[in-house]
């Protein structure tokens, strides 16, 4: 199992079955949070059917958690194979305290030539922080689920 030192109070780490609960609650209050026009409680059983599919797609689901606490902060979806990131969200009240960043910096350690991902066009913040971590925009699409319009983000590493 890798682990990642992101900041002194952060680890890290790959999702197990005893943070999986904390996975999904995170994602729902976040989602909730980002986007309240979305009912995302109700789509909480789309992500706990995820976990079967990322496991045999090889996608990796890692958790930023609280050193002391050990509780989880944020998550991170990632297929190593093509840097794909599927989901990133971070407890609302960890915002702008460097989870995220710390959940990328270890997808670009797991997927160091290339991560890409879709964000919606609406969440101004997922935008403003993927452009600040160095992501480019690539194009626009529009999400199969939602019917909302979405960007294509890419990072290349070096």
């Amino acid at each position: 199992m890798t682990e990642t030192r992101a900041e002194t109070s952060l680890r890290v780490t790959d999702m197990t079955l005893d943070t999986w609960r904390a996975v999904v609650d995170l994602w729902v209050e976040a989602w909730s949070q980002t986007m309240p026009e979305i009912d995302f409680e109700a789509r909480r059983d789309w992500l706990i059917g995820q976990r079967a599919a990322y496991s045999r797609d090889g996608t990796r689901v890692r958790v930023a958690l609280d050193r002391l606490a050990d509780t989880v902060l944020g998550v991170i979806t990632l297929r190593p194979r093509d840097g794909y990131i599927d989901q990133l969200a971070v407890a609302h009240q960890s915002w702008g305290s460097g989870v995220a960043q710390a959940l990328v910096a270890d997808a670009r350690k797991l997927s160091p030539r290339m991560l890409y991902l879709f964000v919606n066009q609406a969440n101004a913040r997922a935008v403003a922080f993927y452009e600040k971590m160095g992501f480019r925009r690539m194009g626009e699409e529009v999400n199969p689920t939602s019917g909302l319009p979405t960007y294509r983000y890419q990072w290349s590493g070096a």
